[in-house]
């Protein structure tokens, strides 16, 4: 899958944790709700135009943050889950990585039990 196939299947995935941490101050919930806004707008746009490369540099701008920041709430950790397995799942897409795909899986969804 290349990575513009790729970015268009997760610019549609919900992000369950910005739904239910809105009332909490984590600065993830934010950034990661902002990241998912931005990929699904760069998407909707021809690549190679001007844009097109802005959004793409604040897609990197905020993953880089998102990466950097601590959470300070449990789904504040949720969000920065569902952003790790929206942009980096298709590096579990093979068979020797399955096992890196399972226990993120099965992590991200613990936490959003947790965090429900």
């Amino acid at each position: 899958m290349d990575r513009r196939a790729f970015v268009t299947a997760i610019a549609t995935t919900p992000l369950a944790a910005t739904a239910t941490g809105a009332t909490e101050t984590d600065p993830l919930i934010y950034l990661v709700k902002k990241w998912f806004e931005v990929t699904k707008a760069w998407v909707a746009l021809e690549e190679d135009t001007p844009e097109a490369e802005t959004l793409w540099d604040e897609r990197s701008n905020l993953a880089i943050e998102i990466c950097k920041t601590e959470a300070t709430t449990l789904k504040g950790l949720v969000a920065q889950v569902d952003y790790f397995r929206s942009d980096l799942g298709y590096v579990f897409e093979d068979d020797v990585h399955d096992d890196y795909a399972k226990i993120t899986t099965t992590i991200q969804s613990g936490l959003k039990k947790l965090a429900a």
